[in-house]
């Protein structure tokens, strides 16, 4: 069993570190736990800077906009499929622009992820 475990997490920061999109896995209290290279990217910050911060104390416009879907989702165990936040991250208001959209995917059964 503990092996299997292991495994499983061997596989999941493999998928952490290839995926070719953001991942992020966020604890009740919307704590960052994890967070792939890519998302911390294009949030404009490094990954150290989110992990064991709540959403709102590292992109408080994002916050503002899924907090309350987040919130629902714990609340309820009812999955989110496609949800959409309209906000700025600090890369966004850098570079081009003065939003991006961030579509979530939330599974309670996944122990907080959103992706």
């Amino acid at each position: 069993m503990k092996r299997q475990k292991q495994r499983v997490d061997k596989d999941l920061q493999g998928l952490y570190q290839e995926a070719p999109i953001g991942l992020c896995s966020l604890d009740t209290n919307l704590r960052y736990l994890q967070i792939n290279d890519w998302l911390a990217a294009l949030n404009g910050l490094p990954v150290e800077a989110h992990l064991g911060r709540t959403l709102r104390e590292v992109l408080p416009d994002v916050a503002a906009g899924v907090e309350q879907q987040l919130r629902k989702v714990i609340e309820t165990g009812e999955p989110l499929l496609d949800g959409r936040v309209d906000a700025e991250t600090p890369l966004i208001r850098e570079s081009s622009g003065p939003s991006s959209t961030t579509t979530t995917r939330t599974d309670p059964r996944a122990a907080g992820s959103w992706v």
